[in-house]
């Protein structure tokens, strides 16, 4: 149920579900001057968080910064969250397609490669709004994944309990308990979403250090055409707005 309201929530509050509830009152108020100033500031509103240099400012100043894995020292266990790093709709049989976070699942493989992570763990359970009907689970296919590309299954252990980063972090705990003794740990995930990812893990006194992936800024570089409003850079806005509201509602709920 708390997932459902969740997704209900941040939905209402990322850009689109702002604009969409700033039209609908525009639509429903008769007072003409209300009508121009609320057209005015959702003509801003959108320009703003569909503006490619507005949108990646914000981003560099948000994300994690880039780490060179060759300098990485050695860690026993990377913990690799799963949301989007399996696309589970074409996903069939012994067909693997990533997602749009699928870069959470390749740098753990480099970095697996590279030997500087010894044990892997996949954290995510199935947020199916559907648990009868059957789908190819994400945590299921990002170990298969693993193993084609020449991990060892005994390398890889699986929690599949958690549909949020708060159980992620819980569930997790619990395997690092019973299966390592004071392992040394970095995780895994989105560059965007590791800021809420490391308070709720180090929340359940994990000691860990943080590698991103998925970087959505582009660095220092502008031109004209990146003040030119654009699909992506509203999508990428997106994923900071539910970021910032959920390390709110996890710190008023105590996850942080």
């Amino acid at each position: 149920m708390f997932f459902i309201f969740s997704k209900i929530i941040g939905s209402l509050f990322k850009p689109i579900g702002l604009l969409i509830l700033s039209i609908l009152n525009i639509t429903i108020t008769k007072n003409h001057t209300k009508i121009k100033r609320l057209g005015i500031l959702v003509v801003l509103f959108l320009y703003l968080f569909s503006c490619p240099v507005f949108v990646n400012l914000i981003l560099k100043n948000w994300e994690t910064p880039v780490k060179d894995i060759a300098t990485l020292k050695k860690y026993d266990v990377g913990i690799v969250l799963t949301g989007g790093i399996i696309n589970e709709n074409k996903s069939i049989k012994n067909a693997i397609f990533l997602g749009d976070q699928g870069d959470r699942i390749w740098q753990t493989l480099c970095l697996y490669k590279s030997k500087k992570i010894n044990k892997i763990i996949i954290s995510g359970g199935d947020i199916s709004l559907y648990p009868d009907k059957k789908i190819i689970y994400e945590n299921d296919k990002a170990k298969e994944f693993l193993i084609q590309n020449g991990v060892l299954k005994e390398d890889i252990y699986q929690e599949k309990k958690s549909i949020n980063t708060y159980e992620n972090a819980v569930y997790t705990a619990k395997i690092l308990k019973t299966k390592f003794k004071k392992p040394s740990i970095i995780l895994i995930s989105s560059s965007f979403h590791l800021k809420r990812a490391e308070g709720c893990f180090k929340k359940q006194g994990i000691k860990l250090a943080i590698f991103g992936t998925t970087y959505l800024n582009y660095g220092d570089s502008s031109n004209f055409i990146d003040f030119l409003p654009t699909t992506v850079s509203l999508k990428n806005s997106e994923y900071i707005f539910k970021e910032c509201i959920g390390i709110l509602a996890y710190w008023f709920l105590g996850y942080l």
